[in-house]
């Protein structure tokens, strides 16, 4: 026995111990609440007194300039005219306005009279041609009993495209005298046909009856034809071309008619003509028409009981002076920036400075007002930009643009002013929000989405049943979207204080520095030619499906997963929402949704797939009893003889191409059986193939027809 126990080495060897077990890595990614100081949802704030207005206006300059009294659009430039004697075109730089035509030593500068009006030949860029319409002293002084001083129409020239237009080349082309120094109104514009139309005034006599008078350049539209003869030539069609009247006449019947612009798509000629004791009108003019003054003043007799209104042409619109005396015919818009004033007419009035809006298809239309609430200004004169906008100058020297209406903004204007991202870096969330992950994510045409909340330090998240999860008052949670490596949106809901729900959404600039609150729908390029639509008004469509505005992803089917980044520790948000105190009560009874494309048995997967894109709209869905209109439950006998508003089967496992499901995923954009109903334009393929799976494994259903 000693013999035996000799036979061992001494000292003996020590067993090696394994190396003990590591520590398994918590389920939760942080290890104490986080709160934000800066991302809390405030008071909604109260409208601002601007809230009535449809319009709002906007400074295209800050030259010094006055007595302005009429915008030309003209070579890419604006041109701009000063009553004393000047034109300028506004320098791009927003705050130069260099003169190129000096006519303020010619010029009688007074109430009605100066350099009015200015009009480019519609084949400038080629001759140079300017129209000038001025009042200037009369060529015998003293002038003539009755003659205050002379009206001018007179052509100048340009050599260098409109920067300079030099007076040595002065033609003038038609002089008048005038009888009084007001109601000279002289407006110049080429018309669509080519052919120069100009407005001039009554001669400022009460009842002046010049104006209804055939032979008199006084209290009409005329039109001439610039090209057709020396000085000019006359439209054969003018109604007096061959006799009658003055050849120049295209219209009568006008008191002053101070402003007019052509409506460039239909042809028609709009004025804007200054009454008299009541009433200011809109005129649509046409070839040989009879306005009616001084017989009629807006559609009453004027200065009688009764008058004869044989053969008169009724405004389309009039207006007492006890809201305007002084009306500024406008412009019939056609531009792009404020879609809902497309094809109406707006027109102003120079003393009390309301714009209105009429349609121009209706015979006696309603006009409604535009800028009730904003400040009030005196413009003299309208017209729009090279761009079709509108804009309006004033006699104190402002040139200003009619721009879509400012809102009362219920989220700050910039995303990086919300509190709720590094104000230096937008794309980061700010420190104290809460990351979280889902397991079946939305189909957004293959885009994905980094998402977060932010939650009061003293108010718990509500755990409601089927492990839904309701954020408390004050709370925020955010969603930014990228696709190829572009950040697009950033969605958040906001709760209020007192428990209301808002939606808003900012679209990211290209430069992707900062996003921008989307009030109308935006369109977005991506490097691959694919679009992407921003759609801020269809935030309720999902979130609001049912009547109540709520989160998502966010709950604890969804939320129950590994692997979420907490600042590079990784962990499970549902469990770390549960770790540091932030759930009022446990989570119980809820289903861990699969990955859609994962491992899981196909139709559990398949279900998760519906519940994240198709369960919003439609009530009583959940991932383990999906009672959808056209998606299978999980009692098959409710499915497989159903049919959805269209007829089809919801499931047809011998043909599932032909099931209502399929209907829904390949919707076009827009549909109302489109599943998911915003947010994406394309059909999910890989889904696709999955619910085929799916469906042809449901033998239960083998039978349906």
């Amino acid at each position: 026995m000693l013999g035996a126990s000799c036979d061992e080495t001494f000292p003996r060897a020590l067993e090696a111990s394994p190396p003990p077990e590591p520590a398994p890595a918590p389920a939760w990614g942080l290890d104490a609440r986080p709160v934000s100081a800066t991302c809390v949802a405030g008071e909604k704030p109260a409208p601002r007194p601007d809230a009535k207005a449809r319009i709002a206006f906007e400074s295209v300059t800050k030259a010094k300039l006055d007595n302005l009294v009429d915008v030309i659009p003209q070579s890419g430039r604006l041109y701009v005219v000063n009553q004393r004697g000047y034109l300028h075109y506004l320098g791009s730089d927003g705050t130069s306005a260099p003169v190129v035509l000096d006519l303020s030593s010619r010029v009688v500068f007074g109430y009605d009279s100066g350099l009015l009006s200015v009009a480019f030949h519609p084949k400038f860029g080629q001759n140079g041609y300017v129209y000038v319409s001025y009042q200037t002293p009369h060529e015998i002084q003293p002038p003539p009993a009755g003659v205050a001083f002379q009206s001018v129409l007179a052509r100048f020239q340009s050599t260098d495209g409109g920067l300079t237009i030099d007076p040595a080349t002065e033609k003038r082309l038609l002089v008048r005298d005038q009888p009084n120094a007001w109601h000279n109104g002289n407006k110049l514009a080429f018309g669509p046909d080519g052919f120069l139309y100009f407005a001039v005034g009554d001669g400022g006599a009460f009842a002046s009856p010049l104006a209804q008078d055939t032979h008199a350049l006084f209290g009409k539209i005329l039109r001439i034809d610039v090209d057709g003869g020396d000085p000019y030539g006359i439209p054969p069609t003018n109604p007096y071309a061959l006799g009658g009247g003055a050849p120049e006449v295209f219209a009568r019947g006008f008191r002053n008619p101070w402003r007019f612009n052509f409506d460039v798509p239909t042809g028609e000629l709009w004025v804007g003509d200054v009454g008299q004791d009541k009433f200011e009108e809109i005129d649509r003019v046409v070839l040989g028409g009879n306005y009616g003054f001084a017989i009629l003043e807006g559609k009453a007799c004027f200065n009688a009981t009764t008058c004869d209104t044989t053969g008169l042409i009724d405004p389309v619109v009039v207006y007492p002076h006890e809201e305007g005396v002084a009306v500024v015919g406008g412009v019939v818009y056609r531009g792009k920036s404020i879609p809902s004033l497309s094809g109406k007419y707006i027109y102003c009035d120079y003393a009390s400075g309301i714009f209105w809006a009429i349609p121009t298809d209706v015979v006696e239309p309603v006009p409604v007002r535009l800028d009730e609430g904003l400040e009030r200004v005196n413009p003299s004169s309208m017209g729009l930009d090279v761009d079709g906008e509108m804009l309006f100058v004033t006699h104190n020297g402002r040139v200003l643009r009619i721009v879509p209406p400012v809102v009362a903004l219920e989220m700050p204007e910039k995303l990086s002013a919300t509190g709720c991202v590094d104000a230096a870096e937008p794309a980061k969330p700010a420190p104290g929000l809460f990351p979280y992950d889902v397991n079946a994510p939305q189909w957004l045409d293959g885009s994905t989405a980094q998402r977060s909340i932010s939650v009061p330090a003293d108010a718990p998240i509500g755990v409601l049943d089927q492990g839904h999860l309701e954020l408390p008052p004050r709370s925020i949670a955010m969603r930014t979207i990228r696709a190829e490596d572009k950040l697009l949106e950033t969605q958040m809901l906001v709760r209020r204080p007192d428990g209301a729900w808002g939606a808003y959404t900012y679209a990211w600039a290209e430069n992707q520095r900062d996003a921008t609150l989307a009030t109308e729908a935006k369109s977005i390029a991506l490097p691959s030619g694919r679009i992407h639509h921003v759609r801020p008004n269809e935030c309720a469509t999902c979130h609001a499906a049912n009547g109540n505005m709520r989160t998502l992803g966010f709950e604890a089917g969804q939320i129950d997963r590994a692997g979420v980044d907490y600042g590079g520790r990784l962990g499970n948000p549902l469990a770390t929402l549960e770790y540091v105190d932030m759930l009022a009560a446990p989570v119980t009874g809820h289903r861990v949704l699969p990955d859609p494309f994962g491992d899981a048995a196909p139709g559990l997967r398949a279900r998760a797939y519906l519940h994240a894109n198709c369960s919003s709209c439609h009530e009583g869905s959940k991932p383990d009893d999906m009672d959808l209109r056209f998606f299978v439950p999980r009692d098959a006998t409710r499915t497989c003889g159903a049919t959805n508003a269209s007829g089809a089967a919801r499931l047809t496992p011998a043909s599932p191409e032909s099931s209502a499901i399929f209907e829904a995923l390949r919707a076009a954009p827009g549909s109302a059986l489109r599943m998911p109903p915003v947010g994406s334009q394309t059909t999910d393929e890989r889904a696709v193939d999955l619910l085929d799976q799916w469906i042809r494994s449901l033998a239960d259903c083998a039978a349906v027809p």
